[in-house]
């Protein structure tokens, strides 16, 4: 749960306390309680959504750039059922998941000498979630239609996925 942002001495809540932070848009429109998410969707978010569809599905994200750089990003992945991202590890960023809707099944490789017979699977639901650092090899099949929020740390950039196998062919 997001914490609630400080009040202000009118008893109103203030806005996120650094506005060079990341997901400082994205975190006034989840707490901000005097704003109108419609107005502020319309003010901020609709100018920085970005859908891309993928064959798995698609992600939109909600990210945006300032001085030109990204040190983080949210974005809702949607992954088809039966579909499979690719076998992938990034070098500059660290990820976080939350399945909002769904099941998935992941996989995790502790290093790329475990790759790739030695994964370990895991399968998680709505409400569920999971911590991916750089480097770690992970890859993950819709066992239904689902909706995962991504959280990204570190040098966010889609350049930056080393794809090992992809049922795609964008190895």
């Amino acid at each position: 749960m997001v914490p609630p942002p400080p009040a202000t001495k009118e008893g109103g809540s203030a806005p996120f306390p650094n506005p060079h932070h990341p997901f400082f848009n994205f975190y006034n429109l989840l707490c901000n309680r005097d704003s109108q998410p419609r107005l502020y969707y319309e003010k901020v978010f609709k100018n920085i959504m970005k859908k891309e569809i993928r064959p798995w599905g698609y992600f939109v994200d909600f990210s945006e750039e300032i001085k030109g750089k990204r040190l983080g990003w949210v974005k809702i992945l949607f992954v088809k059922k039966g579909s499979e991202l690719s076998h992938q590890y990034h070098s500059l960023r660290d990820e976080f998941w939350f399945v909002i809707k769904g099941r998935i099944k992941v996989k995790i490789w502790e290093s790329l000498k475990d790759y790739p017979e030695k994964g370990k699977e895991k399968e998680l639901r709505k409400g569920e979630s999971l911590f991916i650092p750089k480097l770690q090899i992970h890859t993950c099949k819709g066992l239904e239609n689902s909706f995962i929020l991504e959280l990204g740390f570190g040098k966010c950039k889609e350049e930056d996925i080393v794809r090992l196998k992809d049922k795609y062919g964008r190895v």
